[in-house]
């Protein structure tokens, strides 16, 4: 009995080791090639759902969507149900005051079901603090944000 407990006292340990020195590694590996870089990846929800209210909001309808920031720098977005062969401006807003930054237009099939893909020029490096918003008719439509589960 007590040598399947030193047994199992090891291999906890073990692990316990294991795992230290694949933080370390990880670590290591992000200071020596610079900072580790993630993906940004949101759903996209309806401006007129968002509390408190954001105004000028829309009403065109959403079914799902989602951006995403990937590590390269692309923008990937989808949305799935919105208004039918319609066209979005998609928007990076900085949370400063600055102006949005245009990144391009998505276009929505007779399902209203589209993409967006495009390398928008981030520079490598850059750290960005903001919101996706997509556009029409001179009002937010949709923003990039959560919906708290029921």
């Amino acid at each position: 009995m007590r040598r399947i407990f030193s047994v199992q006292v090891c291999c906890v340990l073990l692990a316990i080791g294991i795992l230290a020195f694949m933080a370390t590694d990880l670590h290591a590996v992000g200071k020596k090639k610079g900072k580790l870089k993630q993906t940004f990846q949101e759903s996209l929800v309806r401006c007129k759902d968002v509390a408190p209210p954001l105004s000028p909001c829309g009403i065109d309808p959403l079914g799902s969507g989602k951006v995403e920031i990937k590590k390269d720098g692309d923008v990937k977005v989808e949305v799935r149900g919105a208004k039918s062969e319609a066209a979005y401006d998609v928007d990076f807003r900085p949370l400063e005051s600055a102006p949005d930054i245009t990144l391009g237009t998505l276009s929505t099939d007779e399902n209203g079901n589209g993409e967006f893909e495009e390398d928008p020029g981030f520079l490598p490096g850059t750290t960005l603090s903001g919101t996706m918003v997509l556009r029409r008719s001179l009002a937010d439509q949709f923003v990039s944000g959560i919906t708290v589960g029921e």
